[in-house]
């Protein structure tokens, strides 16, 4: 049982990172100018969330098979 809550702990880390490197994103393009964030930083950005996203599926998953 430890093992699973060590593992399910993991997931809002992520998020919480994903979610501190959004708003480091927002805060540097306030202090530029305007649009100062590229369309391909953003398709990164938007990648990256969504693998992020995928990956804690999958664990997910994973996990709820384990355990039934």
């Amino acid at each position: 049982m430890t093992s699973n809550r060590r593992q399910t702990a993991v997931t809002p880390s992520l998020f919480e990172g994903m979610i501190v490197m959004l708003r480091g994103a927002g805060d540097y393009a306030r202090r530029a100018r305007p649009l100062a964030i590229s369309k391909a930083e953003i398709v990164v950005l938007i990648d990256s969330a969504q693998s992020t996203i995928g990956l804690s599926r999958q664990a997910q998953v994973s996990l709820d098979s384990v355990n039934h």
